[in-house]
């Protein structure tokens, strides 16, 4: 059997000086076309495109790309921790070149990832194996594994003092993790099949939905044996809680619910994009973010009035999947499973002014220092 790599047409005739990335080597066959590898990896922004030249190829002079590009100094010293549904693995990308530079394999396909809160450490829940798999951000490698409970989906981890709850699909239960000796504490009983876990500003109450009936509960950690039902909804994407309010994406109906935590109610509900898939709420710029995935738009909308200030469209193609904050900075990262894409935009001008070529797909992603 002959395996034909060459894609390119044999006979075709290449123009002088012609240099492709090494990336695109399998295309060629026999022909003869001069091949560097592109550590800097090109960078499309938004601002500086002009006719062919937007997207730049190959090898990117430093001085050329800090002048054309300088949406990338904010992701100076940065690198993501990329999952995705298709794979084990975790991926350690660098943003200026947009490639993976290692890979952790984990036990089964990561349902969600998280980080604690001085970022030494990133949690990642594998849901065939009911494990908590461990990684090490200093030293960029996999720990060890935690068992918990079955099917364990959203994890969250409460501020300042050490803790990590695991929403246990298949079980009914939260596991409760010591983040300093990297055991199981505790497993809490819960209503349903929770999904979507957060905690509370103070770390009292968690928040969750069961997945089949969209019923969302509250549990009071202060006393565990405490689960409150407080209200109802199809689909739900998303769930985020700031001062007095729980906010409550709903995918099938497209729509944001407001639900008042003091009076006990509904109190809004936010018509937003189609199939909305990620929510961040920023109390600190009286913002909300909706992700949309279906409608391929982010709903920017003012937390005083409650109203949709804008909406920002994005590049078509693949599936948006979730917002990412970029903090210390005003801008925001707009992930995709599809597209291979990483959409930046400001949330001052509430634009995007960027997009950043990545070689993996993303389902989530987290944000890290470079660690020395």
């Amino acid at each position: 059997l002959t395996v034909k790599l060459g894609i390119l047409p044999q006979d075709l005739v290449v123009p002088d000086n012609l240099v492709i990335p090494s990336d695109l080597k399998i295309i060629m066959g026999d022909l003869k076309i001069s091949v560097e590898d592109s550590e800097d990896q090109s960078f499309y922004s938004e601002k500086n495109k002009s006719g062919s030249n937007a997207k730049l190829a190959g090898k990117v002079n430093t001085n050329i790309a800090k002048q054309i590009a300088p949406e990338l100094k904010d992701l100076t010293n940065k690198v993501f921790y990329v999952s995705s549904f298709r794979s084990n693995i975790i991926n350690v990308v660098n943003p200026q070149t947009g490639r993976s530079q290692k890979n952790i394999a984990l036990s089964s396909i990561p349902f969600d990832i998280a980080a604690t809160e001085d970022g030494r450490y990133i949690l990642a829940s594998c849901i065939s194996t009911n494990k908590i798999s461990i990684i090490d951000t200093y030293n960029t490698s996999y720990v060890r594994d935690v068992g918990v409970g079955n099917l364990p989906t959203s994890i969250v981890i409460a501020r300042g003092v050490s803790i990590a709850y695991v929403a246990n699909r298949d079980s009914s239960s939260i596991s409760v993790m010591n983040l300093r000796t990297i055991e199981i504490i505790k497993s809490i009983p819960v209503t349903g099949m929770p999904a979507n876990l957060i905690i509370s500003d103070d770390n009292n109450t968690l928040y969750y939905n069961d997945l089949v009936s969209g019923n969302v509960y509250e549990v009071d950690l202060n006393n565990i044996d405490s689960i409150y039902q407080i209200t109802q909804s199809d689909n739900i994407s998303k769930i985020c809680q700031s001062g007095d309010y729980l906010y409550i994406l709903s995918r099938s109906n497209d729509n944001l619910l407001v639900y008042s935590l003091l009076e006990g109610k509904l109190v809004k509900k936010i018509s937003v994009g189609n199939k909305p898939v990620d929510l961040k709420v920023l109390p600190y710029k009286s913002k909300i973010l909706v992700l949309s995935a279906g409608s391929n738009t982010l709903s920017i909308i003012n937390m005083n009035s409650l109203e949709i200030s804008k909406t920002i469209t994005l590049k078509r193609g693949g599936f948006p999947s979730a917002i990412n904050i970029l903090a210390k900075t005003d801008k925001a990262l707009i992930s995709n499973q599809d597209s291979n894409e990483v959409g930046i935009v400001d949330l001052v001008q509430e634009t995007i002014i960027g997009n950043l070529p990545i070689t993996t797909p993303i389902s989530s992603m987290i944000i890290s220092e470079i660690r020395k």
